[in-house]
């Protein structure tokens, strides 16, 4: 059994589930949920919590695990290091976090009892294997309403290009600023460029959660189509969407439009992501942008 832990928003509960779904196959195994970490409320000092968000893609069939029962679970294989072998109970936890489940993926599975994943996972490197079947779990659920459906339209039938702006709480908290930071003008005026001197005709589609901002600070050379997409506020998933439908992407430190990338089916897709995702170092840096993608700074 796999149980993974989800936080974050939705971006960041897709690498969660993806990589223990990936894991789970791997090993003939089953996934379980646990969101008891997103039941709390409210904001701490260094990331925003989240709601569950995956019911809002077509998940096969999710299960979920009892916060109570994971705890009596977690107590017994604590237990087990203290008790001898005849009082032992017959279970085994082993949590993973990201640089553990790392040097594990590089070894050998564990084929028995529980493993509990609690990390953010953000590579495609733990779910290329699953690649097929998760572009169709994370389909949208509902149905697109016809303000989407004529956006889709024009999407398939341009040289768009989506680009996605992150602020939120990457500048309204302090911390998660600090940590994450935020992708600057220069970056987003080189990503354009590139687009412009390689791509015939380019529409661009800006997705945002201040575009009012984005409106201001970004510009696009004139002579080339502008859709701000803000019709979808209290819907992320048509966004995700959207972007995925974009023939190429410009994506921001966020694994929200890394997702909208990755979904992306276009073969001969250009993809330009910023090569630092962290304001702050971190060791997990380097295996977040796929290598066929283009990072600039």
């Amino acid at each position: 059994m796999v149980i993974v832990k989800l936080k974050g928003g939705l971006g960041n509960q897709m690498f969660q589930y993806a990589t223990a779904y990936a894991l789970a196959k791997s090993i003939k195994s089953s996934v379980y949920i646990d969101k008891s970490f997103l039941e709390k409320r409210g904001q701490t000092n260094s990331y925003t919590l989240r709601n569950y968000e995956l019911g809002k893609l077509s998940l096969t069939t999710p299960r979920f695990v009892n916060r109570y029962k994971l705890m009596l679970l977690k107590l017994k294989s604590k237990l087990n290091t203290y008790l001898p072998s005849k009082l032992k109970f017959s279970v085994t936890f082993q949590t993973y976090t990201d640089q553990e489940f790392e040097k594990l993926s590089t070894l050998r599975y564990p084929q028995k009892g529980l493993i509990y994943l609690d990390g953010y996972f953000q590579t495609e490197d733990f779910i290329i294997t699953q690649r097929d079947e998760l572009l169709s779990q994370f389909n949208v659920r509902q149905k697109l309403d016809s303000v989407n459906s004529k956006l889709i339209d024009n999407i398939i039938k341009e040289n768009s290009v989506s680009i996605h702006i992150r602020r939120g709480d990457y500048v309204t908290n302090t911390e998660a600023g600090a940590f994450h930071g935020v992708c600057s003008l220069a970056y987003y005026k080189s990503a354009i460029e590139i687009i412009v001197n390689t791509i015939e005709a380019p529409s661009f589609y800006f997705f945002s959660d201040d575009l009012e901002w984005v409106k201001k600070e970004i510009n696009v050379p004139g002579r080339y189509k502008t859709t701000y997409v803000d019709n979808n506020q209290n819907e992320n998933q048509f966004d995700l969407l959207l972007m995925s439908k974009c023939k190429h992407n410009i994506i921001a430190n966020s694994s929200f439009s890394w997702w909208g990338a990755w979904l992306n089916q276009n073969s001969t897709k250009t993809v330009i992501a910023p090569g630092k995702w962290f304001a702050m170092k971190n060791e997990l840096d380097s295996n977040i942008i796929p290598s066929y993608w283009i990072a600039i700074n």
